[in-house]
């Protein structure tokens, strides 16, 4: 919307294509595994130390892979996109290998807010997509009118490293995982 009303419908398309590829990784994996996780962890709500444990080996799990895809899809970009979607599309390229990097932080808010669910607590999971809503006119409205497609990519990926510190105070005060302790077990894959 933000990006469609200040650069026109071209500029949104590029910016919608790269928004979507550059997820298209965590998506393939959350729809998966979202509805079993949320089941599960609403059966085990009651005992702490089993939800605790199971949070941090989901989180570890899907960052086995889901890094992996947003980072392949940004690195194949410059070849990919304009022999799938044509020539034309070559603007999203940047733009998508700039939002890659939402990508990999997009698990970290989906499985925290799937656990938060569970547990009752979907006010803390609509305040944390309001506080992103809030961010993307705080944010990204004016970095779009500003700086253009570039700026709206990285005012994006601003966004999300904002959201996801939210979402790791609440992991912290929910599910007593400490954020150094949520970044170790994200970051043992990757090292």
């Amino acid at each position: 919307f933000i990006v469609g009303s200040l650069l026109g419908s071209a500029a949104l398309a590029f910016y919608s294509i790269s928004w979507s590829w550059a997820r298209s990784g965590e998506l393939f994996i959350s729809q998966a595994i979202s509805p079993v996780l949320l089941s599960y962890f609403s059966a085990i709500q009651k005992d702490e130390l089993s939800l605790h444990d199971n949070l941090c080996s989901s989180l570890r799990n899907v960052y086995l892979l889901a890094p992996l895809l947003a980072l392949g899809i940004a690195s194949v970009a410059p070849t990919f996109i304009p022999t799938i979607l044509g020539e034309e599309w070559i603007p999203a390229v940047r733009l998508l290998q700039i939002m890659a990097l939402t990508g990999c932080l997009s698990p970290l808010i989906n499985i925290i807010g799937t656990a938060l669910i569970a547990v009752g607590k979907a006010k803390l999971v609509t305040s944390y997509t309001l506080f992103y809503v809030v961010c993307l006119f705080l944010i990204l409205l004016p970095a779009t009118a500003l700086g253009g497609l570039v700026a709206a990519a990285i005012a994006e990926v601003v966004i999300n490293v904002i959201t996801a510190f939210l979402i790791l105070h609440f992991a912290r005060q929910e599910f007593k995982i400490s954020p150094l302790n949520i970044m170790f077990l994200i970051g043992q894959p990757i090292s």
